[in-house]
């Protein structure tokens, strides 16, 4: 349950920041055509970015535990 409930989340919460934590992590943006990717020049916007995706994937975590765990508080 882990593992569904945490991509889902993830999904979710980009979604609704309209942000891409993967394109964070490889230091990149696409603000024109889709497939056309630019690189972050700017080294303090790169580590913003890297914050916010590490942001995302730990209330994804977070939130993947819970339900994990509420699965398994309720099959008992």
């Amino acid at each position: 349950m882990f593992f569904p409930a945490a991509a889902s989340a993830s999904g979710f919460i980009q979604a609704r920041l309209k942000f891409c934590a993967g394109f964070a992590r490889r230091g990149i943006f696409n603000f024109g055509n889709l497939g056309q990717a630019n690189q972050v020049g700017d080294e303090e916007a790169m580590a913003m970015d890297r914050r916010r995706g590490n942001q995302i994937a730990i209330y994804s975590s977070l939130i993947g535990s819970a339900v994990a765990i509420g699965s398994v508080l309720v099959l008992q």
